[in-house]
């Protein structure tokens, strides 16, 4: 099943941010790896140590605060099976949250990746890269080709068995993923409109000679603002477990077509997926250091040996999968997108590809 959340007292505000969240399954009748329990107001006792205006201990709870409100980080519970956030109903959003996920990924031993997950002619695939690469694009340009949605944002792999945990998430796309969607795969119209509109503005504004600069800052803050979340609906999700074939690493480019290259370089490829591991524990480290002489001492290896962990494990993973490198134009074409998974399913590596689809079947 690979890791649960269960979301008490959620309040209607924090519902679309948990959702947008998780990399993971949530409907589910067993116990939750990780609660988060929404309340009124957090008591707090009268002896509070500070570490700036963001983050408080009173001897009993950790606090960070968060837009909207203070979170309680369980550090002495990291170690359990299954342990419990307490957030202020305020809260709008819990970056922190991403982080604790990965922790409890490796304690399972599962390799989170920050990246798409799906299905496409029987074989797994995991696209990564840094941010704006394509990820969700080459994801959707799959399904736009029979395939199916794995994971959107947030893929985990139990390196022992290849299967990819499958998670009914939100899409996020991008002003250059809806011009290419039919509106009938889109919920939100309206949003859709006002992309393409801000689209079409900063087109006209350049053919009649007006500096892009300013216009290009507002175009992308609408477009940040306006991203259109395509629920679980209109879009086809994987029905079964499914193993994992290949990862794709998407680099965007200045200019030039499309192209993909059988980078099987493991070191290279251990060596990205590492610094994505990292980034996506930001959170969660920033506040860890401050107070980790208040963390239990047997928990403090959870996250002192993450990196270390995260290593050995998608050392495993990586021997076992092949890796590629896709470069690519900004906003590239979801043709373009698809040709390139074809050509790593067909002639890069054929008897790997032939193995894990006929496991996929």
């Amino acid at each position: 099943m690979g890791l649960t959340i269960r979301a008490l007292n959620c309040p209607p505000r924090a519902r679309g941010v948990l959702r947008s969240l998780l990399g993971i399954e949530r409907r589910h009748e067993g116990p939750a790896d990780i609660r988060v329990r929404f309340v009124e107001r957090i008591s707090w006792s009268n002896d509070q140590r500070r570490a700036g205006p963001d983050a408080v201990w009173d001897g009993r709870h950790f606090g960070v605060r968060q837009p909207g409100g203070w979170l309680l980080i369980p550090f002495a519970d990291l170690d359990e099976p299954s342990y419990e956030l307490m957030c202020e109903q305020g809260v709008s959003g819990l970056p922190i949250l991403r982080s604790l996920l990965q922790i409890q990924a490796l304690r399972k031993g599962f390799v989170p990746v920050h990246g798409s997950a799906f299905l496409y002619r029987g074989l797994g695939f995991i696209a990564t890269g840094w941010p704006r690469a394509a990820k969700t694009g080459m994801m959707l340009a799959a399904v736009d080709g029979g395939g199916a949605v794995i994971a959107a944002e947030n893929a985990c792999v139990d390196p022992e068995s290849l299967l990819l945990f499958k998670a009914t998430e939100p899409v996020r796309t991008r002003a250059w993923h809806v011009r290419q969607l039919g509106s009938d795969r889109l919920v939100g119209a309206n949003t859709r409109t006002r992309l393409l509109f801000a689209d079409r503005m900063l087109e006209a504004a350049t053919r009649f000679g007006v500096k892009r600069g300013f216009l290009s800052h507002v175009h992308a803050a609408a477009t940040r603002r306006n991203s259109v979340d395509m629920w679980a609906g209109p879009l086809r999700y994987a029905s079964s477990a499914i193993r994992l074939g290949a990862i794709v690493f998407l680099i965007s480019t200045r200019g030039g077509h499309v192209s993909a290259s059988n980078s099987n370089n493991r070191q290279l490829a251990a060596q990205r997926l590492l610094l994505l591991f990292e980034e996506e524990l930001i959170q969660l480290s920033s506040h860890y250091h401050r107070y980790r002489f208040l963390v239990p001492s047997e928990n403090r290896s959870l996250i002192d040996d993450a990196r270390t962990r995260y290593q050995h494990l998608l050392g495993g993973l990586l021997q076992r999968v092949t890796c590629h490198e896709v470069l690519h134009s900004d906003s590239p074409a979801f043709s373009e997108l698809r040709g390139m998974v074809n050509v790593i399913v067909d002639g890069l590596l054929p008897a790997e590809a032939h193995a894990a689809v006929s496991d996929n079947r």
